[in-house]
């Protein structure tokens, strides 16, 4: 009698063991489904909410890949460093032009690319002039000016990051071109308190009258 129970008790031991087992596989398997579907939804809910950011970061991606130029030859240094930030407006209003159905947008964008193309085929070519000339600037602080440029061009870049996507490309393009055009705005009366050079002057104007004017359009846009 005693050995029958004692088989009873060890048949139901490994009985409740297995159990546990089983409940303990299935918990285990339940969270790591939970896990698997709660990260597969997060980053679906991380694309929807940005999926109109690509629009503003091609604007700066450019600029990203190359490092900020700080030479004593600060003529050219203005344009080696526009010559990205020209090209990330480029990048983005070609974007823009894929899904935008709004004819003032439309021509804003071809307006962009069509100016600034010119400009960065127009400062390419300039740069290794003005390298050769290599007008001396012994009688201003050329590091500092190189970094209060450089500290523009990262405001616009935290300004933008700071941006509320919505979606909507044609908002988001609006609300990112805008401190990205103050950007070069900025830099270039900047340069404008400093260079000699005429041809500089000139690019630099022409950049402020521009892009001021774009600004107020944008902003109206907006409206």
């Amino acid at each position: 009698m005693k050995q029958i129970i004692t088989i009873f008790i060890a048949l139901m031991s490994a009985f409740i063991i297995s159990c546990g087992q089983k409940i303990s596989d299935t918990s285990e398997n339940s969270s790591a489904n939970t896990a698997n579907h709660s990260s597969h939804s997060m980053s679906n809910m991380h694309n929807n909410n940005n999926k109109g950011s690509e629009i503003i970061d091609l604007m700066h991606a450019p600029m990203m890949e190359q490092p900020f130029e700080k030479t004593q030859n600060i003529d050219a240094d203005f344009l080696v460093n526009m010559i990205p930030h020209h090209q990330g407006a480029i990048l983005s209003s070609k974007k823009l032009l894929e899904t935008t159905t709004n004819d003032a947008l439309i021509t804003l964008a071809n307006n962009i690319i069509a100016e600034q193309e010119k400009e960065v085929s127009e400062f390419t070519a300039l740069v290794t002039e003005l390298k050769n000339k290599n007008t001396s600037y012994a009688d201003i602080d050329t590091q500092a000016l190189g970094n209060e440029m450089e500290t523009i061009m990262n405001n616009m870049m935290k300004d933008m990051s700071s941006i509320e996507v919505t979606g909507d490309n044609d908002i988001d393009f609006l609300k990112g071109m805008i401190p990205h055009h103050q950007a070069a705005v900025d830099v270039s009366k900047k340069i404008l308190e400093f260079t000699k050079d005429d041809k500089i002057k000139e690019i630099a104007n022409n950049i402020i009258a521009s892009q001021e004017k774009e600004i107020s359009d944008m902003n109206n846009m907006l409206k």
